[in-house]
């Protein structure tokens, strides 16, 4: 933003602001644009930082779409090796009711024995 100083000095002395004053506040009000205000260069700069910051977001959306994939596979994985486990153990589990089957079996078997050996 272009500012007339001559032209606002002018009109502050025309106020009642001695030349020094109104040299002051002109020469004030214009660092504190120069400060603020953003210049062409400063939004062309900003657009670009914007550019930049978009692609980082789609490649990160890019590894969060492959993390996804890969944890959706490894998800299938671990349940496929939970399907396994379980029919160890459900294997497990009849064959041990095969051997106390057996077990009893042959308490009874002992038990009626002694019974009709001590009988």
């Amino acid at each position: 933003m272009v500012v007339d100083t001559h032209k606002a000095v002018k009109k502050l002395k025309e106020v009642g602001f001695d030349e020094a004053q109104a040299e002051a506040v002109v020469r004030m009000v214009g660092e504190a644009f120069d400060d603020s205000v953003a210049t062409k260069v400063d939004i062309a700069e900003l657009r670009i930082e914007i550019q930049e910051v978009r692609g980082e977001i789609q490649e990160v959306r890019v590894d969060l779409s492959t993390q996804g994939a890969e944890v959706r596979g490894e998800i299938q994985e671990v349940r496929g090796e939970i399907r396994e486990v379980r029919a160890e153990i459900r294997d497990l589990e009849q064959r041990m009711t095969i051997k106390l089957g057996g077990l009893l079996v042959l308490a009874l078997t002992l038990l009626t024995a002694i019974n009709k050996w001590l009988g």
